[in-house]
């Protein structure tokens, strides 16, 4: 499927692929390196977590651009390092991976090489997750979990016989890849030469079953927590056995409660960042489901969204925040002693 892309549309591949944004030749400044006045005038109402900002392209988030690319966009008008409509998000060790399903393509910026790179060809990618040097993205439509080394090029797929997969998680000390299979009502575990290890669910309502799930994480302590949607919770397991350890969340238009989660990523003390598509916000709940704080409203401005799609944490406690419909992605940094 990825290689029939590169058949079919080899002008694509080589404008919007072949190109990485690196070698710096044209100066654009991403959102870590702007100063403190440029976060300014926006209050967040939120003790412990402030605003860094936002990047609607690759290069605001920390890629630098080839001068080719730009005789690129002179030539054609297109913008290939545009973001457009991103979806799953993964933030970790200085690196950022973005999915945009209606680019049907994943972008992965390296913070330290300030190098950007780019895949496409998926029917409908969704998630993306960045484990044991390897990017595995998973295409709900094609029912397959691509994996990629960190140049992007295809090595291989994981598992057989998905329905729909969805969210992606993991990490190297839980030592597991999960797979969230939301028609299957199912996340499934792999270990790092991609054998399932492990197999989470069945539809229901009872602790441990899902009502199509759709995205998970993983902390630092071993937890996988689970959006198990249309049951309008959080279930959080044992990323090891798979025992449920908790679960917490009540359907309701009231903050506190749920109306479509989608994403979720958790901060180094536990703290549980959920994404809300019809509340345009993110939530901030404990492991015990109490609502902490809220993140945003509906807007264009910083720090609003439209159906936010996804959340991830990264080892420096900043938040990133796929918001869907304003082409961008947000960024937050939280302050370990100063949230409870």
């Amino acid at each position: 499927m990825i290689k029939a892309f590169y058949r079919i549309h080899p002008m694509v591949t080589v404008l919007f692929f072949g190109l990485p944004f690196s070698c710096a030749a044209v100066k654009t400044v991403s959102i870590f390196e702007k100063s403190v006045t440029h976060q300014r005038g926006v209050d967040l109402k939120v003790t412990g977590i402030q605003y860094i900002g936002a990047a609607s392209s690759f290069t605001e988030l920390g890629a630098k651009k080839k001068l080719a690319m730009r005789f690129v966009e002179l030539l054609t008008g297109l913008k290939p390092d545009r973001i457009e409509r991103p979806l799953g998000i993964w933030a970790e060790n200085n690196v950022i991976a973005v999915v945009e399903p209606v680019k049907k393509r994943v972008a992965v910026v390296d913070l330290r090489e300030k190098r950007g790179r780019a895949v496409g060809g998926f029917y409908y990618p969704v998630d993306v997750a960045v484990v044991w040097n390897r990017v595995f993205v998973s295409d709900a439509d094609a029912g397959q979990v691509f994996v990629f080394d960190m140049d992007l090029k295809l090595l291989d797929t994981v598992g057989l016989g998905f329905k729909r997969p969805v969210g992606l998680c993991g990490s190297e000390g839980a030592g597991h890849l999960f797979v969230v299979d939301t028609w299957a009502h199912t996340v499934y575990g792999y270990n790092r030469m991609l054998k399932r290890v492990l197999e989470i669910g069945g539809r229901g309502d009872a602790p441990g079953q899902f009502n199509f799930p759709t995205f998970c994480d993983v902390d630092s302590r071993g937890l996988l927590y689970v959006v198990d949607s249309m049951n309008f919770r959080v279930q959080i397991f044992n990323a090891y056995d798979g025992a449920v350890v908790g679960t917490f969340g009540c359907h309701a238009m009231v903050s506190g409660c749920m109306a479509q989660p989608k994403g979720i990523g958790v901060d180094s003390r536990g703290h549980i960042y959920l994404a809300d598509a019809i509340f345009d916000a993110v939530q901030v709940f404990d492991r015990d489901g109490t609502l902490l704080a809220v993140i945003g409203r509906r807007g264009r401005a910083p720090a609003q969204f439209w159906s936010p799609a996804d959340v991830d944490v990264d080892e420096k406690d900043r938040v990133f925040i796929s918001d869907m419909f304003n082409d961008r992605i947000q960024v937050f940094q939280y302050y370990p002693e100063a949230l409870t």
